[in-house]
């Protein structure tokens, strides 16, 4: 919608060429891209991410592009989820911009009410039935806002993470729009007509079905894909498209608490000005969730911050200059000083064979037989640890060719982190060990 908007600023609407990747559009895109070129066209490559196969000609053809022969009014405008497969090279060569929901259930309302169509006072002010529109419109906002959000607490608040976006709302809102116009009574042309216009603001006509239908199962439950969240979706939905919501109008809460209600019926400003007066920061009660959902909520923000921090600065991998080779050096002393400690203070095996003497397995002492089992458990883990650090001595000195595990142990002990050790036990498991 933006870009559409800048193309008709800039005089490009008619030269402007859009193509969504998939399955055989790759070539088509080409061809497009080679006429642009010389026309001076906007061509604009949407849902890269469906297309990895063709992401390497992509990256070609970007490549090949010379400056001096390319028209200079030429754009080539690129959309996709992250993947691991977009070629690299593009993205340090183009001008990226990221478009994600603003944290926050305030915000996300807020940023909902200043988009098109919603921010259009023609569209906000000229339904048939504006009360209804007006309510609904609210509670619309607010389910987007909620569904949204509720993928910060990752499987508490979905099964399956969905992405949820503007084109669902703006559809939503236009189809509500739509609906509610078609189903409200014909105008009075009798003399009665001025009573015909005052009951209707008392009453409605409102599809509830039609609307649940196409939120709740296409646009936005035509992204769900695991049952019991489309269960959810669907009981979300309710609460915010129901006949409750039009008749008690700022009466109705969408929380138990009544901490989020709609605001009384004026203009678009009075709505933006209630949105600003709630709370910064929601409980988890606001998305249907306990209140300990948000350690979990902050815990997954931790560690994605501090994931992202230790991505950033490379965390002890090999660099460039001299300042990152002494930097590598230093934290291989370090972990080399890390595993001999470990070595050391690593406690012997236990002896099996005199343990079952000591404690001998009889009918009255059934809980020798869990000691001795779990002695042999111990011993196993300690046998895999003693190796694994060997392993890591072995190949930092260069005698061992360091697999693609050990340099995982050995990334993680730099770090401090916990790390996966192989148990070379019988059930293949995987043994979290804190070094």
């Amino acid at each position: 919608m933006w870009l559409l908007c800048l193309a008709a600023e800039k005089g490009m609407s008619s030269r402007l060429s859009a193509i969504s990747l998939g399955q055989g559009q790759g070539p088509k895109a080409a061809v497009l891209i080679a006429e642009a070129q010389t026309s001076g066209a906007w061509v604009v490559l949407q849902n890269c991410h469906l297309a990895p196969s063709w992401m390497p000609a992509l990256d070609k053809i970007c490549e090949d592009m010379n400056p001096e022969t390319v028209n200079p009014e030429f754009r080539l405008w690129i959309t996709s989820l992250p993947s691991t497969k977009f070629p690299v090279n593009i993205l340090q060569s183009g001008v990226k911009m990221t478009n994600e929901p603003p944290a926050g259930l305030r915000a996300n309302m807020r940023r909902s009410y200043c988009l098109d169509p919603l921010s259009n006072a023609t569209f906000f002010e000229s339904c048939v039935q504006p009360i209804p529109f007006r309510r609904l419109l609210f509670g619309l906002v607010f389910f987007h806002a909620l569904v949204q959000e509720r993928r910060k607490y990752g499987p508490l608040g979905w099964n399956i993470p969905y992405g949820f976006d503007e084109g669902d709302l703006r559809i939503s809102a236009m189809q509500l729009k739509l609906f509610l116009d078609e189903a409200a009574p014909p105008a009075a042309t009798d003399s009665n007509s001025q009573l015909t216009s005052v009951s209707s603001k008392c009453s409605s006509h409102v599809p509830f079905n039609a609307l649940r239908y196409t939120a709740g199962e296409c646009n936005y439950g035509g992204r769900v894909t695991d049952d019991k969240d489309r269960l959810l979706l669907s009981t979300i939905l309710g609460t915010c498209y129901c006949q409750e919501l039009v008749d008690r109008g700022s009466g109705y809460s969408f929380l138990q608490s009544g901490v989020i209600h709609p605001p009384e019926d004026g203009p678009r400003e009075d709505y933006l000005a209630y949105i600003d007066s709630l709370p910064l920061q929601q409980e988890p009660e606001a998305f249907g969730l306990h209140a300990n959902a948000a350690i979990t909520k902050d815990i997954r923000d931790t560690e994605l911050m501090l994931s992202s921090l230790l991505a950033m600065s490379g965390g002890g991998a090999d660099g460039s200059g001299a300042g990152a080779a002494a930097e590598a050096a230093a934290a291989e002393a370090r972990v080399v000083g890390l595993v001999h400690e470990g070595l050391e203070k690593l406690p012997p095996t236990f002896d099996i064979e005199a343990v079952g003497i000591k404690f001998p397995v009889t009918y009255g002492q059934s809980l020798n037989t869990v000691l001795v089992q779990e002695m042999a458990r111990y011993n196993k883990l300690c046998h895999v640890l003693r190796e694994s650090l060997r392993s890591i001595a072995a190949a930092l000195k260069g005698l061992l060719v360091m697999s693609s595990e050990l340099e995982a142990a050995y990334r993680s002990i730099s770090l401090n982190q916990v790390w996966n050790v192989p148990a070379l036990l019988d059930d293949a498991c995987l043994v979290q060990v804190c070094c």
